[in-house]
């Protein structure tokens, strides 16, 4: 999200994790996305165990072992779920860089 910067991080639990991959993964499907290699904002990615979930223009990749699974992200919804999951500080940080319709 930075140029030159480390992008912003934050853990959230493991109960809110699994309660957000069962929301993505009873989601319509969609044609997953590769990660872009863009300046400014990618998206969100949550890793857990085995899983990667990237989040970007309403669209919930899902990476598991070779698998890749995509799922739609109807209006944002799950992009600004995971968006409240971080700390004020941090999503008030980076506001200036994410889409408006995101919060």
């Amino acid at each position: 999200m930075f140029s030159g910067r480390r992008n912003p991080q934050w853990t959230i639990s493991e109960q809110e994790y699994h309660k957000l991959l069962l929301l993505a993964e009873d989601a319509p499907p969609a044609h997953p996305q590769e990660h872009p290699s863009l300046l400014g904002y990618t998206g969100i990615v949550v890793t857990g165990g085995e899983k990667r979930m990237h989040v970007f223009r309403h669209v919930i990749t899902i990476t598991e072992d070779h698998k890749v699974l995509g799922y739609a992200d109807r209006d944002g919804v799950m992009e600004r779920k995971l968006l409240h999951t971080g700390p004020a500080a941090i999503v008030q940080e980076i506001k200036g860089f994410l889409p408006e319709e995101l919060y």
